[in-house]
């Protein structure tokens, strides 16, 4: 998240992300695609399986790799290098192993994918040095830029966007607990925060005492991924609620945490989010995890003129009955099941809202398919004028 500063103006509006957030996903489609286009045309029409199969990035044995097509020949290092001279002509060799030069002249403790992952940043000196032009062009990216007016999106989960007074009228209030560690980005909400305002719904971050507050009767309760167990005291007031007509809206990100502790909740309401997390290799936004869901738009709150929503990195979610479901594409796989069929994304069942991703409501995403007006929905449904 980038905090405007007016003591350093950037040249323009994505210099430090590098691309629109939401596209992030399609510039990852574009660089995958544009290797494995590289690899089927320089095997020639050797490859036996689909460009799709390619897509999944898996790893494969050489006996496998040599039947679809991958490789013509098994071996090691030394069958390399003998068709290395063998092609070259040269008699004389010696070995080089250039990574452990390059990490013993820089004093590397890490290299590689290793320095992506620990944010290793090099010196320019060192950059220019390995360049083997006089004038080396270096495209320096993005993640490499550390600057007081940025904030990492982890650093952010569980952080509340604004401090919440008590009140003692709940009738139009929104509680949203923050009492379980809850796991979510309130910064990238701005969108559903501003609508519940607009609509008269005062918004309660609570971080304890869910149990009494619950007993004054809110509007709606909101339950982001838990990372604590809840109570069984906790369980039965947030069950009593419902039974004297609250609503409850569980939202489950398979992103940030097992759905250990939301699903000592849920079961009790006939509702449980499955481990995994689901994709599609052909119907899907950008990369395999952005799964397209084709929407049956209806009268009911939640699902007016909504045709389709982008979901990334969805749950499954089972329940024993439900006013109305959406599922996926028939195309979709449980990372877990590794098996295509329809998944369900989204259940209503009577006044409880189970939602199995969290991200399509953020405000990034939200200009994708009706995700928007599905979080406009789903103010109204909190409103109450559900139908």
């Amino acid at each position: 998240i980038i905090i405007p500063s007016e003591l350093i103006l950037e040249s323009g509006p994505y210099k430090y992300t590098g691309f629109s957030y939401k596209n992030y996903s399609k510039v990852l489609k574009v660089a995958a695609e544009n290797f494995v286009n590289k690899v089927l045309e320089r095997r020639e029409g050797k490859i036996k399986v689909s460009k799709e199969e390619l897509l999944k990035g898996k790893l494969y044995p050489g006996t496998v790799a040599k039947a679809i097509g991958l490789v013509d020949e098994l071996g090691g290092l030394p069958q390399a290098i003998a068709k290395i001279r063998e092609r070259t002509g040269i008699r004389d060799y010696v070995l080089v192993d250039v990574t452990k030069l390059v990490k013993e002249k820089y004093v590397l403790t890490a290299y590689g994918e290793l320095l992506w992952k620990n944010s290793t940043t090099l010196k320019a000196s060192e950059l220019i040095e390995m360049g083997k032009t006089p004038l080396p062009v270096l495209y320096l990216s993005p993640y490499w830029i550390t600057d007081n007016n940025t904030e990492k999106i982890g650093e952010l989960v569980s952080k509340y966007l604004f401090k919440s007074l008590k009140t003692t009228d709940y009738s139009k209030t929104l509680v949203i607990d923050l009492s379980h560690r809850n796991l979510f980005i309130p910064q990238l909400m701005t969108y559903f925060w501003g609508k519940l305002i607009e609509n008269n719904i005062r918004v309660l971050f609570v971080e304890e005492n869910l149990a009494s507050i619950l007993e004054k009767r809110p509007l709606a309760l909101m339950i982001f991924t838990p990372a604590r167990p809840y109570s069984e005291e906790e369980v039965d007031a947030i069950i009593k609620y419902l039974s004297n007509g609250g609503k409850l809206i569980l939202v489950y990100d398979p992103a940030y945490a097992l759905p250990t502790y939301l699903n000592e909740l849920s079961i009790k309401l006939g509702l449980y989010f499955a481990e995994g997390y689901l994709y599609d290799m052909y119907n899907h936004y950008g990369i395999y995890r952005n799964i397209k869901v084709s929407v049956q738009s209806d009268n009911s709150t939640l699902l007016k003129n909504i045709h389709a929503l982008v979901l990334f990195t969805a749950s499954q979610i089972y329940c024993n009955e439900s006013l109305f479901k959406v599922q996926t594409y028939n195309t979709t796989v449980h990372s877990f099941l590794e098996e295509q069929g329809y998944y369900t994304v989204i259940v209503v069942k009577k006044n409880t809202v189970a939602l199995g991703d969290s991200s399509f409501l953020l405000d990034p995403y939200l200009s994708i398919a009706d995700n928007k007006k599905f979080v406009e929905n789903l103010v109204q449904y909190i409103r109450g004028e559900e139908k």
